[in-house]
This record gives structure tokens, C-alpha cells and sequence, in this order.
């Protein structure tokens, strides 16, 4: 059912688990980038956790994020997003980001 409304969130995002090396998972903004699973629920209070994922089951290492959030409404639920870095794609598409160069 669609839905539109206004809030404010706080998001607290963790690295956790270890990697096929043994070593601690650190990187909180990498772990953030690609699938996540989100449960949320909200009844003017409300809340989120998301956990990093692949194909729908959580990943073994990756960052989780508990956000708390103030909104008009409520709501219940379970959704899978996916986030992408800005900087990154930029990064790899440089031809659509040419400062001072001119066709003419």
C-alpha cells in the first residue's frame, strides 16, 4: 500500500563478523554498500535493523545499521535494498564528470 510522509531518523551502523582470513570486519562504509535486509516498524516511535545480506540470507561479515526514527504513521516490515557509493561510481565513470573541458 503506498504511503508518503515526513520523519527524522538516527542511524547507528556497526561493522561485525570475521572474514575467511580470520580477521575482524571493520569497514562500517564498504559492509554498507550492496544487499541489505531492513525489518522496520514504527508507531510514531519507530524502528529499523538491517543487516548486510546476499540473496536474501545474512552475510557472515558485513555492517548492521539500528536506526530509530520519529514519523506521523505506522507501519510494519521486511524489505531488501541495496545501496550503491556515489564516489565509487563516479570514480569509475569519469568521462561523465569532465570539469573545464568544452566540445567546442
Amino acid at each position: 500500500m503506498p504511503s508518503a510522509g515526513v520523519g527524522f531518523q538516527f542511524n547507528f551502523m556497526n561493522a561485525y563478523g570475521t572474514k575467511s582470513n580470520r580477521q575482524k570486519y571493520t569497514d562500517v562504509f564498504a559492509g554498507a554498500e550492496g544487499e541489505s535486509t531492513v525489518y522496520s516498524g514504527s508507531a510514531v516511535v519507530g524502528g529499523e535493523y538491517s543487516k548486510s545480506s546476499s540473496g536474501g540470507k545474512y552475510s557472515p561479515y558485513g555492517t548492521e545499521t539500528t536506526s530509530i526514527n520519529l514519523e506521523v504513521g505506522f507501519g510494519v516490515g521486511r524489505s531488501k535494498t541495496q545501496t550503491v557509493s556515489i564516489s565509487n561510481w563516479i570514480k569509475a565513470h569519469p568521462q561523465y564528470f569532465k570539469v573545464g573541458h568544452s566540445s567546442n
